[in-house]
């Protein structure tokens, strides 16, 4: 009997720790935490997940307790508790803050099958903290963790090789591998995957796709997806006359300001651009200026050297060529091809200390 009933104890408890992670992924801790407590005492999975639970929830009681768990779990061979324990040890959470322990943790852990460890491994070599900076190793180690199914892994490889030399070659890997990402959460990848789509670069160019995606990760809260589905009803626009082409343009404007009013300094610079055409908006030269100002005051080099014209001739209404010299200025350090000719003819209206 006691030969019988052993395999329908351990079946019990497998079934027990799968419904404890399945509780502690959803967030739901009042059902996970008794359940990881009642299996941690002989079981280094369910430690692992323990520990981990508690030192996100904070508190030096929980931190310390979970540490413990962590620790115990870990030096038993456990990788999900390494990976815990890494992470603690990267931003000194219970523990002395120690780069080298936290690499080291994670190589095992990424050993041990945990795939986003391999991803934190490949930042931590892009950055140089706990191992030496090498950015072909962190292109490794992003490899690694996307092929064992990670989006993060698969969206820094993404990233990594749209930004090589190599990237021309790449194309088609580059966006199959963003849009894996996006298919599994990822919203940047969603991003990025939609900018790929409305350019054509690495797959056909399709607006509707590009669209989707991109209406996805905006209403996730991602400006920077605001700002190309402006550029989308701007293509529209562009390709259409009369009143359907009033209403792609103005959508393009709303978009850009979703995008400008959280910051990001292109979609400042282009809603300018729809202030001082008219186009989506009504023609507003002081509004436009306005939006020129805020993109060049983040330093978007576009948006300073046509601040500094239109304070210079007066656009807007009001002249500071003291001010547009500085813009033209600040335009040509970041090597716009047209400040410095801009910039050499405005300070002849001006004198050496105004320069």
């Amino acid at each position: 009997l006691l030969a019988l009933a052993a395999p329908a104890a351990a079946q019990d408890k497998v079934a027990g720790l799968e419904k404890a992670i399945t509780a502690a992924q959803k967030g739901d801790t009042a059902t996970a935490e008794p359940l990881l407590r009642a299996l941690a005492v002989d079981n280094d999975e369910a430690a692992a997940w323990l520990g981990s639970m508690l030192v996100q929830r904070g508190g030096e009681d929980n931190v310390s307790e979970g540490m413990i768990l962590l620790r115990r779990a870990a030096f038993a061979g456990n990788a999900r508790a390494k990976y815990g324990l890494a992470f603690q040890y990267l931003v000194g959470g219970g523990t002395n803050r120690d780069d080298i322990e936290a690499a080291r943790l994670f190589r095992e852990a990424a050993d041990g099958g945990i795939a986003r460890a391999a991803y934190n491994l490949g930042l931590m070599h892009a950055a140089g903290r706990g191992v030496p900076r090498d950015p072909a190793q962190a292109l490794s180690w992003y490899e690694r963790a996307s092929r064992a199914g990670d989006p993060y892994g698969s969206y820094a490889w993404a990233r990594a090789l749209e930004t090589s030399p190599q990237a021309a070659q790449r194309w088609g890997d580059v966006a199959s591998l963003y849009l894996g990402a996006a298919k599994a959460g990822h919203i940047p990848a969603a991003v990025r995957y939609g900018a790929m789509l409305l350019e054509g670069r690495g797959v056909s160019r399709d607006r509707t796709r590009a669209e989707f995606w991109l209406r996805h990760a905006a209403d996730q809260g991602y400006p920077e997806a605001a700002l190309l589905m402006g550029d989308l009803f701007g293509q529209i626009a562009m390709g259409r006359t009369g009143k359907q082409q009033e209403e792609a343009a103005k959508s393009a404007a709303g978009w850009y300001l979703r995008a400008a009013e959280a910051g990001v300094a292109m979609a400042q610079a282009k809603l300018g651009n729809c202030y001082f055409a008219g186009a989506g908006v009504t023609r507003d030269f002081p509004a436009a200026q306005r939006w020129y100002r805020r993109a060049a005051e983040q330093g978007f080099a576009d948006a300073q050297y046509v601040l500094g014209i239109w304070l210079s001739g007066g656009v807007a209404g009001t002249t500071d060529p003291v001010d547009g010299y500085r813009w033209l200025a600040l335009a040509e350090r970041q090597g716009h091809s047209n400040a410095a000719k801009v910039r050499a003819r405005a300070a002849e209206k001006l004198t050496q200390d105004q320069i």
